[in-house]
């Protein structure tokens, strides 16, 4: 945040001066903010004040988004919030509006109190604004705003319910073995389940489901939404790049209204059994690939349905 308040020039200059001045030298926040005064030309008492020494950090709601035709022009209204407890902090916060011809504009605007409305009046029909949709300020995030991934399904503490693909009993062994593996991992309770037992889904917060065939994978598929995952006969494609299943191993998880959805499938009862092992390692990622033993993709959800974006 301070580099975007004073520019990727003047803060390079002041974290070099900084470094000459303090080389080998005790140092605190208030010798670092004045070096950044000093080549700024800002007062920065206030900044530092609130992120240094302040707990906590700003919770942003957006709300009475409008748009109206005023003057043959569309007029753009939204209202921010500081919904924390006091203090209040004073923001510098990026924003992105899209119009409906395409075009995008960014700006930033400034909050300083608890409520603050806003207008601007453009040539061309808003499409959506989206507020800070890069996660530059530092702020409390929505969960919505927190893509799913490994780490999070993994120490999910709520109930958890995995659910196997109904196969002879000869198989049976092999996916009770992996799916114990991973109740072993998870932080929360947790149940084990045949896709062809009567489920109340309502009652997890995350739902693993393993195999193409699953009875269950429709929930899966329902709460993927608009994201670039599609699974079709034996083939995943995920963000445009496609994969057979019977060579692939894959794990994917989505979200909806405050649920987990999980997807594993593996070409093999080897590579299965390892896939419970190997996949807690991936943290921060909402899907992998792998081949055989490599891991060929992986990667985070764009967040797409953030309390502080607004489309009309």
């Amino acid at each position: 945040m301070l580099r975007q308040l004073v520019g990727d020039t003047l803060f390079y200059r002041s974290l070099q001066d900084f470094y000459k001045s303090h080389l080998y030298r005790k140092a605190s926040f208030a010798d670092i903010r004045r070096a950044f005064e000093k080549n700024s030309g800002l007062d920065l008492r206030i900044f530092f004040q609130q992120w240094v020494q302040e707990k906590g950090a700003p919770t942003l709601r957006l709300q009475n988004v409008r748009q109206s035709l005023f003057q043959k022009k569309y007029r753009l209204q939204w209202t921010l919030l500081q919904t924390q407890s006091s203090p209040f902090y004073t923001l510098l916060i990026p924003i992105v509006i899209e119009f409906k011809n395409g075009d995008t504009i960014s700006e930033v605007i400034s909050l300083s109190q608890n409520k603050q409305s806003y207008l601007r009046l453009f040539t061309n029909e808003v499409d959506s604004i989206s507020i800070d949709p890069q996660f530059d300020l530092f702020r409390k995030l929505y969960e919505e705003e927190i893509p799913p991934s490994v780490s999070k399904v993994f120490g999910e503490t709520d109930r958890t319910v995995i659910v196997l693909p109904t196969v002879s009993a000869q198989e049976r062994a092999d996916l009770e073995m992996w799916a114990l593996s991973i109740q072993k991992q998870l932080q929360g309770p947790s149940k084990i389940v045949w896709d062809d037992e009567s489920l109340d889904l309502k009652k997890f917060k995350s739902v693993w489901v393993l195999g193409i065939r699953n009875s269950y994978l429709q929930h899966f598929t329902q709460a993927s939404g608009a994201l670039p995952i599609s699974l079709q006969s034996d083939r995943i494609e995920v963000s445009g790049q496609k994969f057979d299943l019977s060579k692939y191993s894959a794990f994917a998880t989505v979200h909806q209204n405050q649920m987990s959805y999980t997807f594993v499938s593996a070409p093999s009862k080897t590579t299965l059994l390892r896939s419970a092992q190997k996949i807690p390692h991936y943290g921060k990622f909402s899907y992998l690939i792998f081949k055989e033993e490599a891991n060929i993709l992986k990667g985070e959800w764009t967040v797409l349905d953030s309390p502080l974006r607004f489309s009309f």
